[in-house]
Order: structure tokens, then sequence, then C-alpha cells
């Protein structure tokens, strides 16, 4: 499982008191409703979404590692990886 929406509902769904009863993680996830998945990848897209502005240290983090690295545009570099967690079609559209 490599869609990091995916995971983040995955993580928040097994943080729910109510699935403990369920048994293990992915047996519970992939039996459960469908609309229930749906609004726990809509939580984790939330969660994601926040993320897309880098704080004040993960600025300096990345400014840190630019100037020993040599990398350019960690903060668009970022935005862009987050914005193709969220909306992977119109990244691919807008990266070809």
């Amino acid at each position: 499982m490599d869609d990091l929406v995916e995971r983040v509902a995955m993580s928040i769904y097994d943080k729910d008191v109510l699935r403990i009863a369920l048994g293990d993680l992915e047996t519970a996830w992939k039996s459960d409703r469908d609309d229930i998945r749906a609004d726990f990848r809509a939580r984790a897209r939330a969660v994601i979404a926040v993320m897309r502005e880098p704080t004040e240290a993960m600025v300096d983090a990345a400014d840190i590692a630019q100037y020993q690295l040599g990398y350019g545009g960690v903060v668009e570099a970022w935005q862009l990886m987050i914005d193709a967690t969220l909306n992977p079609t119109a990244c691919a559209t807008a990266t070809s």
C-alpha cells in the first residue's frame, strides 16, 4: 500500500476505539463499509492538506538541506508532493 491518503486513513481508522474489536487492521479496514472507509479517507485528506504548508521549522530544515546538500526549491517540491497525494490526476497532467 503506497497511497499516502490510504495509509493516513488506515492510521486514523486504527486509532478509532470501535475498530479494536474487529481484529487486525487490514482485515477490519477491508471488511468495513465503503462509506466508512470514504469518511476516513476524507479525514486523511484533511490532515494531508494541512501538511501542505510547511512549518517554519520545516522551512529552516529545508534551507539547511539546500545549503548543505544543494537542493533547490524544497518548499515548492514539498507542496507538489502533497498536491500529488491530494490530486494525483491533476498533478500527472500538470507535469507531463
